[in-house]
């Protein structure tokens, strides 16, 4: 979801405050430009100033939706965050064995099964995830069993 709404904070006469967001989490800093959060807030005065904000919220929307036209990731918290330990590519299928950060013990010894039905976002197809990537993974059913076995519905590989 994108959204864009703009403002002018009480007590600043010809300023402009233009936030565009892709998230439920919130940007803080004013100028920020965080993609990773798929946010920005820019507060700018006179009419250069809020004519450099309608330009950086236009272009960070049109990133975001860049982005997103591929099919983006759902929007909601990822169900696994970690690291890909190993990945392993062969024929239609990418494998990879996923490494828990704290809090995600549930996916412990889990390998993952990427198919062309996944999407995948931060690298140009599933077979390009390097090992030792961070990623965030969103799934589907999983089969309650040790390791557990997870659908998988979107994978976002954030950096080796």
């Amino acid at each position: 979801m994108t959204a864009l709404s703009g403002s002018a904070p009480r007590g600043s006469e010809g300023c402009a405050e233009v936030t565009v967001a892709t998230s439920r989490r919130a940007v803080s800093d004013v100028p920020t430009v965080d993609l990773a959060r798929r946010a920005v807030k820019v507060r700018q005065c006179g009419h250069a100033g809020r004519m450099r904000a309608a330009v950086v919220a236009s272009f960070a929307a049109a990133l975001t939706l860049a982005a997103c036209s591929s099919g983006g990731v759902p929007d909601r918290e990822a169900d696994a965050v970690g690291r890909a330990a190993e990945v392993v590519t062969e024929g239609d299928t990418t494998r990879v064995l996923f490494e828990h950060d704290a809090g995600y013990e549930y996916f412990e010894g889990t390998t993952f099964v990427i198919d062309d039905e996944v999407t995948v976002v931060g690298v140009d197809d599933r077979a390009g995830i390097p090992g030792g990537a961070a990623l965030e993974v969103w799934t589907g059913a999983c089969a309650e069993s040790f390791p557990v076995q997870c659908e998988v519905e979107a994978v976002l590989v954030l950096a080796p």
